[in-house]
């Protein structure tokens, strides 16, 4: 209302000192907008300097109206044109108390028209006694529960981070200046050029913030999508610590691992998409919605070979996709899929966790088309068949029984389009092949591998089985997840150790 007229206006405006005004004003926006990060709100503080610049303007504008418009020399109709717009300034005037009338009748939020409530509108007025957090909920939605939330709970010397400036409703704000650490100040600039969400908590910590407030406006805000920390909240370095509706209030820092509110599986962070729980066939479920991109998992960077297992109710048709982010360059990969069966049975989806260089916590998104998929259980397991190995960490795989035929498998890292795979085996002589395998192999499958995963290359090549001694050299043609296959074509016997030579470039 103030800063764009005066912007407009302040050049060409009969005011006095407006060097010294215009100072005040381009220097304060200046400071606002030439940050590392432009903090929109903080405009409201030239609205003083603004107010002045159209004021003068106005009353500069009215001036030279009435002294053209003089009662002395013009007609009638000119003299009531010239006396209306000398009582512009007096209406103007009067309906700037429009507004702080309507909001103490009705509610801040009657006015925005977000006000269900029938209430009686002079009951702030009426009724000394009345309830105010329920009011406040009335107006204001899901935040004040967690305000009271921090009235009951907030520690001496603890401290939030949050975008929240209703700070008045949280007791210890009041009387400890420093409680809020505002996540669109200068205090808070150095967390949006941070990428590891380790980095960030370490960060709060030092500043003595114990939880993070996202309030329910906070989850779509221009600032919530510029700052990163808002990725990672849910994850093992950020649980939920309470929830109410689309307020939810953060730890910071891992806590004991899981430690989630009762009722939902580990890491799982959602506002839209995935539904508060209910109750299905006497269990507490969670819904993932179809086609929806909002529900994600959060996981730490494993050092050995764990899996994600997700259980769900296996019924109608549909598919649930698990994709990983990766933060280099915040794009998305598909992991794996499972596609439902119609066996109306509880059904266990196995997807084994990657690792990505450079990130100590994944984040998967977990996306259902065709239908919904209702979720009792989302936990992450340890890999119990030794056949399975992670790339780099120390292992002594021999060649199991249990497959056909008898294979060693290794989840490669994340590789990048145009690294280059050299891979080696030897097993005392006997015949080998080394295939690579786009994805990460189920650990279920002991067989038929080949038929439900892409083979990008393979030593030696068909129909020849396997040589003594294979050596492969690949260059990888499309970034993502891959499985080395180390495959035993001499007659099985017990405790054959591959040596494998693994170079990735």
């Amino acid at each position: 209302a103030f800063a764009v007229p005066a912007f407009l206006i302040l050049p060409g405006a009969r005011i006095r000192r407006k060097a010294e005004l215009a100072c005040f004003y381009f220097v304060v926006l200046a400071a606002i907008l030439a940050g590392p990060v432009p903090f929109i709100r903080y405009i409201w503080l030239v609205i003083p300097f603004s107010a002045v610049a159209v004021a003068g303007a106005a009353f500069a504008a009215l001036r030279a109206f009435r002294a053209w418009a003089s009662v002395d020399v013009r007609a009638r109709p000119a003299r009531i044109a010239t006396e209306a717009v000398g009582r512009l300034p007096v209406v103007v005037l009067a309906s700037l108390f429009i507004l702080p009338i309507v909001v103490g009748f009705g509610g801040n939020a009657y006015f925005f028209g977000a006000n269900t409530s029938q209430g009686d509108y002079f009951r702030y007025f009426g009724k000394p006694s009345t309830n105010l957090w329920g009011d406040l909920q009335q107006t204001y939605g899901s935040d004040p529960s967690a305000w009271q939330w921090f009235n009951n709970h907030l520690q001496p010397g603890q401290r939030i981070a949050s975008l929240e400036y209703r700070v008045y409703y949280i007791g210890a704000v009041l009387r400890v200046a420093d409680t809020m650490l505002y996540l669109d100040s200068q205090e808070a600039e150095p967390l949006y050029s941070m990428t590891d969400p380790g980095a960030m908590a370490a960060f709060l910590q030092a500043h003595r913030v114990s939880y993070v407030f996202v309030r329910a406006m906070d989850w779509n805000g221009f600032t919530s999508a510029a700052l990163p920390l808002f990725r990672w909240l849910g994850s093992p370095v950020f649980p939920w610590a309470a929830i109410f509706g689309r307020s939810v209030i953060f730890n910071v820092g891992i806590q004991p691992y899981p430690d989630v509110p009762a009722g939902n599986p580990i890491g799982l962070y959602s506002i839209v998409g995935l539904g508060a729980p209910e109750m299905f066939q006497d269990k507490r479920v969670l819904r993932i919605q179809q086609d929806n991109n909002t529900p994600r998992v959060s996981l730490f960077s494993p050092d050995n070979p764990e899996v994600l297992v997700v259980r769900y109710w296996d019924s109608g048709n549909g598919r649930l996709d698990l994709n990983v982010r990766r933060t280099a360059d915040n794009a998305w990969y598909t992991i794996d899929r499972s596609p439902k069966g119609n066996t109306s049975t509880w059904y266990t989806a196995v997807f084994p966790v990657p690792r990505i260089a450079g990130q100590t916590v994944l984040e998967f998104g977990l996306h259902a088309t065709g239908s919904d998929f209702i979720v009792d259980d989302i936990e992450v397991k340890p890999l119990l068949e030794p056949w399975f190995a992670l790339y780099g960490s120390p292992g002594n795989e021999t060649f199991p029984a249990e497959t056909r035929p008898s294979a060693v498998f290794v989840y490669l890292p994340f590789l990048t389009i145009g690294q280059r795979l050299t891979v080696s085996a030897t097993a005392g002589g006997r015949n080998l092949s080394v295939e690579v395998f786009r994805n990460l192999i189920r650990p279920e499958l002991t067989t038929g591998w080949w038929l439900q995963y892409s083979s990008r290359a393979r030593i030696p090549s068909l129909p020849t089985q396997g040589t003594p001694g294979p050596r492969l050299d690949y260059i990888v043609p499309a970034s993502g997840t891959y499985t080395l296959v180390i495959v035993l074509w001499s007659p099985w016997q017990a405790g054959i150790t591959p040596d494998v030579q693994i170079a990735i470039k």
